[in-house]
């Protein structure tokens, strides 16, 4: 049943993905809205679909709270039965948001980048939370392996910060150099402080290591004018592909996510329960979340065609990150 919602999520990603791009030569010519443009009414229609969808969300979050038994109550049984009618219910509220005016929209996309903010601190801390108890499951019976995965990984994040040198340090785009040394002196900094610190550990700065690497790389990528990689932009084949990676890694993380939050917020000793009320709301965020990543957090200017998460905004909420 989990998996039907986060599939539910990865569509809908993927169609708000095709509505910004090809929506305003048909889908646009249905909707109530003032814009003419196409560049307005791709991310009218995007917003329409992933507020709805975090509506959608959000109501079955708020029925689930307090829920504890996992058997035959019916809120779970509400969670698990009937799906198709979920479905039904959810596209009915998709049809009926085309017909909203815009004002709810423009202030929506306003709120959507604090609303994503947030989310994007639950994605951090909880992967944190995750690679803490990875440490905690080997330490002490695999060390040998523990040692081996930590230098390889180390290994792949000097590389990788390396590649980010000569990728995306050229030209007239020398802060990338400054972001990357911030970055990659941080991750040292790390380093000697778990060596120092009495629970500190080398595996997990490693993780975080590798983890600060990908995320001062993608937001390097998304400077196509900053990098020898840029001439990939104007391969639609290409920018398709990576965009409906970010859209299904997206879907992923935030599916992994809600598995965790039973253990890390148990504070007894029996076996926690699963919480479907953090389940959907997890997934509503995601939403609001994917409606930024779609129209690259609202920037006004022209995007590359058929790409995601593109242009200075988003490079800076992955620095930050």
């Amino acid at each position: 049943t989990n998996i039907f919602y986060a599939v539910v999520f990865i569509v809908m990603g993927i169609l708000c993905f095709i509505l910004y791009n090809t929506g305003y030569s048909w889908l646009g010519k249905i909707i109530n809205t003032k814009y003419t443009g196409k560049k307005e009414i791709g991310v009218s229609l995007v917003c329409r679909t992933t507020l709805s969808l975090a509506f959608w969300f959000l109501i079955h979050s708020l029925i689930m709270i307090h829920n504890q038994n996992l058997t035959d109550s019916w809120q779970f049984r509400l969670h698990t039965s009937w799906l198709w009618l979920h479905l039904i219910i959810y596209f009915g509220m998709w049809v009926g948001f085309w017909y909203i005016p815009d004002n709810l929209f423009d202030f929506y996309m306003k709120a959507a980048i604090y609303i994503s903010g947030v989310y994007l601190v639950i994605k951090i801390l909880f992967l944190l939370y995750f690679f803490h108890s990875l440490n905690d499951m080997l330490a002490g019976k695999h060390d040998g392996l523990l040692l081996l995965v930590t230098i390889i990984i180390t290994c792949v994040a000097i590389t990788g910060f390396g590649l980010g040198y000569h990728i995306f340090g050229r030209g007239d785009c020398k802060e990338n150099v400054i972001i990357i040394s911030i970055n990659l002196s941080l991750s040292v900094v790390l380093y000697i402080l778990s060596l120092i610190l009495p629970r500190g550990s080398i595996f997990t700065s490693s993780l975080v290591f590798i983890y600060t690497c990908y995320l001062t790389l993608s937001g390097m990528i998304c400077q196509p004018s900053c990098n020898s990689m840029s001439k990939f932009g104007s391969e639609i084949a290409f920018s398709i592909i990576a965009s409906i990676f970010t859209i299904l890694v997206a879907g992923g993380s935030t599916f992994t996510k809600t598995t965790r939050v039973t253990k890390a917020c148990s504070c007894s000793d029996e076996e926690p329960i699963f919480s479907l009320s953090f389940f959907h709301a997890v997934f509503a965020l995601a939403s609001v979340y994917v409606t930024m990543i779609v129209t690259d957090w609202g920037l006004t200017e022209e995007k590359v065609p058929w790409t995601v998460s593109r242009g200075n905004i988003a490079m800076w909420v992955n620095v930050a990150a």
